[in-house]
């Protein structure tokens, strides 16, 4: 005989605090059975819809194959010395939307919007590298759906290098948390890899207003969605995504 099991899944008030340390309002919790590694994917090949018949949905084992990783691996022959090679760096990357879904296009006053977001984080970076550091930073300045490169350098030995590093990183998370509707994507995971000796990468989403109450956070959260083909929650495209790099090179 089969016997029912029914799993009682706890729901998690909202503190009120920043939403890069905690889960924001409107999250939606579902069980995975999926562990996200380094080079899994934060978008699916597939459509998503806003339908509520996903709350049960289970998870697929397999990644669409032309997706590319979103954390992949960079060799160190890849490093480069200034933005301008950084943003070349990213832009061979693989396309994304050559086998994502299309999805309606939104008002440019909102990829506007989010690409003032994204500036904003980027200048809190070199701003923070600045005055702790006295750094010389210079900025490569990407669109949406492109890569925005940042490198520092400043006087000290690998110790200093390290803890410049660090508060990028921090400068980051708190400037989303600050933000209206811009991410760092996986934050509650991993959202950071090494790119180089001394740097690194992440992925940065725009989550629309209109798409707030039926987003995959599992995206935003983890930086992958556990149910892949079989999810109809809403996935970010490539426009409403950009890399950021950010180098910190040392002189004596």
């Amino acid at each position: 005989s089969v016997k029912n099991t029914f799993l009682h899944v706890s729901k998690f008030p909202f503190d009120g605090t920043p939403r890069s340390s905690s889960v924001p309002r409107s999250c939606r919790f579902d069980t995975a059975s999926t562990i996200a590694g380094e080079d899994t994917p934060i978008m699916s090949s597939h459509g998503s819809s806003c339908s509520d018949s996903d709350h049960e949905s289970t998870s697929a084992s397999e990644v669409h194959p032309c997706v590319p990783s979103v954390h992949e691996n960079l060799s160190q022959d890849e490093s480069v010395n200034t933005c301008t090679g950084v943003t070349a760096a990213c832009e061979a990357t693989p396309r994304v939307d050559e086998c994502v879904r299309v999805l309606p296009t939104l008002p440019d006053d909102s990829l506007a919007g989010a690409l003032t977001q994204v500036r904003g984080m980027a200048i809190a970076v070199q701003q923070a590298l600045e005055t702790e550091y006295e750094a010389e930073v210079s900025v490569s300045w990407g669109p949406m759906g492109g890569a925005t490169g940042i490198v520092a350098v400043i006087k000290g030995g690998p110790e200093q290098a390290h803890d410049a590093k660090e508060v990028a990183k921090a400068t980051l998370l708190e400037a989303a948390a600050l933000s209206e509707s811009v991410y760092v994507m996986g934050y509650l995971a991993q959202p950071f890899r090494d790119f180089g000796e001394t740097g690194f990468k992440c992925w940065v989403g725009n989550l629309h207003h209109a798409k707030s109450d039926c987003v995959c956070w599992d995206t935003f959260q983890k930086g992958f969605c556990p149910r892949r083909a079989t999810c109809r929650w809403y996935h970010l495209d490539t426009p409403d995504l950009m890399r950021v790099i950010v180098q910190i090179h040392r002189v004596p």
